[in-house]
């Protein structure tokens, strides 16, 4: 009995020591975040990954993430240009392990600030910037059906583009197989599943087509376009 004890607290320990394993190589994989303060205020971000995921704190527990929408400089003295989900826009200045708050509108932070790094706070929460959607192109097709791109609004990247066409109440997505946009002023190719869309650059003559045929492009404000999920409906 005692034998059998001891083998099975064998396997549990493996199983165990199995799962520690992937925890910690889970946790490897996220960037290193350093923690600068400021009386209440904190700020916490990937200095080594070129500032690219942004949080801010007023109670060291709750970190909102912030947009980066610049930076320039080196990895020990840069600057960084930011915009809340509130809208509202900011940059500061690291250097020396500190970092000045050193242009900012509307305010999370206080003007000319001074964050100091200091130890990670005992419990952190982070909360991701919400996922908006933003029209990118809309077209329409000659059959009176719409061709939509949209992309995200925050961490913008071809990889976040999505296409969808149909009538404005029926719009299905069609799977998105590469971006390519040259360096002529905004040519851009999007090919899918079911075809080639092509939008010339305004600085070229040419027609935007759909698998070869002529589209014409419209301007997404003049519409009512609601993009949540994966449902998108045009008005």
């Amino acid at each position: 009995m005692m034998k059998k004890l001891q083998r099975l607290l064998i396997v549990i320990l493996a199983v165990l020591g199995f799962f520690i394993s992937i925890a910690n190589a889970d946790e490897s994989k996220k960037p290193d975040l350093v923690f600068f303060k400021s009386g209440n205020n904190y700020i916490a971000y990937d200095t080594d990954g070129l500032g690219e995921q942004l949080c801010h704190s007023s109670n060291g527990k709750n970190f909102y993430e912030v947009f980066r929408t610049g930076y320039s400089g080196s990895l020990d003295d840069h600057r960084v240009s930011f915009v809340t989900r509130d809208g509202q826009e900011g940059s500061w200045h690291y250097k020396d392990g500190e970092i000045l708050v050193d242009r900012v509108r509307l305010g999370v932070f206080e003007s000319r600030e001074l964050f100091k790094k200091v130890s990670p706070p005992a419990e952190v929460i982070f909360v991701a910037l919400p996922e908006i959607r933003i029209p990118e192109y809309l077209f329409r097709l000659p059959n009176e059906r719409f061709i939509y791109v949209s992309a995200n609004k925050y961490h913008y990247s071809y990889e976040s583009f999505r296409l969808f066409t149909g009538k404005g109440d029926n719009m299905r997505e069609i799977e998105i197989k590469s971006v390519r946009r040259f360096r002529d002023g905004g040519t851009t190719e999007i090919r899918t599943e079911e075809g080639l869309l092509y939008f010339p650059s305004p600085f070229k003559k040419g027609n935007a087509t759909w698998d070869n045929e002529k589209i014409k492009r419209l301007d997404p404000s003049e519409y009512g376009i609601n993009d949540v999920g994966d449902r998108v409906q045009i008005r």
